[in-house]
């Protein structure tokens, strides 16, 4: 079970690794919404920046404690870890999809040129 636990964390922290550059992607689109937003605009909503920093803080809190709920009935057993660690793999994966989306389609409407790797990593370019 411990080898099994491990490779369920290590899962979990590869897809994390995709997240991570996932989200500085989208924030490098928020940014240029910011930017491209108009004057008037600006002083009657939040800034695009400040709307998915807080999702991504709130979305990191809700799957943490999401995952220790679907661990609950597995408490003190040696599998509990691989269960945790398979929702959280499974969040990612889900945030990712939503993160991904963003970024398309933020890159379309500032005007971004999107160029993907063969692992399936996305750069943003501007000009």
């Amino acid at each position: 079970q411990a080898e099994r636990n491990q490779c369920a964390l290590q899962n979990y922290e590869s897809a994390y690794r995709g997240l991570r550059s996932l989200w500085s992607e989208a924030m490098l689109v928020a940014g240029r919404l910011d930017e491209n937003m108009a004057a008037e605009t600006k002083n009657k909503v939040e800034a695009a920046t400040v709307v998915l920093y807080d999702s991504q803080n709130r979305w990191l809190r809700y799957s943490e404690r999401a995952c220790e709920a679907e661990s609950l009935l597995w408490r003190g057993q040696e599998v509990e870890s691989k269960i945790y660690y398979d929702c959280m793999l499974r969040l990612t994966h889900s945030r990712m999809h939503s993160l991904a989306a963003f970024v398309g389609e933020g890159a379309e409407a500032t005007g971004a040129m999107v160029h993907v790797h063969q692992d399936g990593a996305t750069h943003l370019h501007y000009e």
